[in-house]
């Protein structure tokens, strides 16, 4: 851990300590990653990256509810962005709230079509089907083929779930 030794020499380094939290998770110190990930944001509050990455190791330390934050953080000041809905929908549906995670993606079609992908749309399908709702997510899937797969095939696994839905309902 000489970079660690090297990071309380250099306390105001923001990519040191970026880096001394890549190297921990690397070798698996997930609280020292944490730990890393807090003085980059102390010196730089709206550090995109380290706040993602702070958040996605909470859940893994059992702290789930600070995730949550972080993202909720994430989403006030970039609106959309769609690694952060993709995260927050996941970190919802994993601890059930299923109804949470379908509203933020309807949210996200609503609101910030532009930044909306098929992995997205895979998510809403998933959860509408899980949640018994396979009309929702037929037509969900109709519509995103309209639009999104102009010039390539709706991909298979989204057919897949097109044929699950119609049969579900």
């Amino acid at each position: 851990m000489c970079f660690l030794t090297g990071c309380f020499d250099r306390l105001q380094d923001v990519a040191l300590w970026h880096k001394l939290a890549d190297m921990s998770l690397e070798n698996g110190f997930i609280r020292q990653a944490i730990y890393c990930y807090n003085k980059v944001l102390v010196m730089d509050r709206e550090h995109f990256g380290a706040r993602f990455a702070r958040a996605r190791l909470y859940p893994l330390i059992n702290e789930p509810w600070r995730a949550k934050q972080q993202y909720s953080y994430l989403l006030e000041r970039h609106p959309g962005h769609p690694e952060v809905v993709k995260a927050l929908v996941t970190l919802y549906h994993d601890f059930g709230h299923s109804a949470r995670a379908i509203e933020l993606l309807e949210e996200q079609l609503a609101q910030h079509y532009a930044s909306v992908d098929l992995t997205h749309i895979n998510m809403l399908t998933d959860l509408y089907m899980a949640m018994g709702h396979y009309n929702n997510a037929v037509q969900l899937v109709n519509r995103s083929e309209a639009v999104m797969c102009k010039e390539e095939p709706l991909p298979i696994d989204l057919k897949i779930r097109r044929g699950t839905a119609r049969g579900g309902s």
